[in-house]
């Protein structure tokens, strides 16, 4: 069985016969692609001149290596990656496969981030700290009904827009409202949601969970599309709205980068909570979405996030004192 190196060479060297003919004149590109918690080697299908500024999807040579090293067979992991590129090719509508700057700071959106796990993304993108969390800006291409199709936005592609990191927030807070409006949900809600997409009874849902008083109920905090929601905790309104309901100061728990929970503080100490995060963390969420192993305190007095108990993450984390205190980058 051949090595990583080995194994990325020769991809290199033969994806493009596993794509149909059309993109047999298209060249390949090998890039380190730092993505949310995670650094991979992507391969991208560089198009000719007359193709100059249309956008290609990315495969990564780490997944390909992985199906190899399972499988046994360089052919058949590659296959599987060429069908895979083929098909998110094909699942791009026409309207994102131009690279398109003209609106977009209409189209910058904020995503929240573990800032410690991220260090090597965060060194090339414009970021802003949120204690021991970071926002970055996601560019915008489109949508449909099962997918966001957006980019990183990183200090060249900022550069080419014209934005510095204060543009960019202050685009950013108001379009993700905007454009990805926030959802609160209480999980028995949640759950009747899935039990019906899957043809299940609402009644199990009813059975599993209950209807708990709003004290002791758990509160899902994202957006409608459910993608990149964990920001959705940085709209201070909609939490008040939520702890006046309830009358109690909130714990926020960081679920995934899609979406936080929300109880009240008199559902436990917040060494409780964030030890119950840790575990749902490490045994239900997949490392390339975790947020964070901390949880926050939202005080409805003072109208305020802070941490509320010591970092359990992983990594060495050195939260700040306010959610005011947040510094650009």
């Amino acid at each position: 069985m051949m090595d990583y190196e080995m194994f990325k060479e020769l991809v290199a060297e033969q994806f493009l016969d596993y794509l149909p003919e059309e993109f047999r004149d298209f060249g390949i590109r090998l890039d380190t692609v730092r993505k949310t918690n995670e650094t991979l080697d992507g391969l991208d299908v560089v198009p000719p001149a007359d193709r100059a500024g249309e956008v290609f999807p990315t495969v990564y040579v780490d997944h390909m290596y992985d199906d190899y090293v399972l499988g046994g067979s360089f052919q058949q992991a590659v296959e599987t990656a060429a069908e895979i590129w083929m098909e998110a090719y094909r699942n791009v509508p026409e309207e994102c496969r131009q690279l398109s700057l003209s609106d977009a700071s209409g189209r910058i959106m904020m995503e929240l981030v573990n800032t410690e796990q991220n260090r090597e993304m965060l060194a090339g993108v414009p970021h802003r700290e949120f204690h021991a969390l970071s926002i970055i800006y996601r560019l915008v291409s489109g949508s449909d009904s099962t997918s966001v199709f957006s980019a990183v936005v990183s200090s060249g592609l900022a550069d080419m827009m014209g934005m510095n990191e204060q543009q960019l927030y202050e685009a950013a807070f108001v379009n993700t409202k905007e454009m990805f409006p926030t959802e609160v949900k209480t999980m028995t809600e949640v759950m009747r949601e899935v039990f019906r997409s899957e043809g299940k009874p609402e009644q199990l849902a009813n059975l599993m969970i209950g209807d708990p008083a709003p004290e002791e109920t758990l509160y899902v905090i994202t957006n409608e599309r459910r993608t990149f929601g964990a920001s959705s905790m940085l709209y201070e309104d909609r939490l008040h709205e939520l702890a006046e309901s309830i009358g109690t100061d909130l714990y926020i728990l960081p679920s995934s980068i899609h979406e936080v929970i929300a109880v009240s503080t008199s559902m436990g100490s917040a060494e409780e909570m964030a030890r119950m995060v840790c575990e749902v963390n490490t045994e239900h969420v997949s490392p390339k979405e975790r947020l964070s192993d901390q949880v926050y305190h939202y005080d409805r007095e003072l109208r305020q996030i802070t941490p509320a108990s010591a970092a359990l993450d992983r990594q060495p984390v050195k939260p700040q004192v306010k959610c005011g205190a947040a510094h650009s980058r």
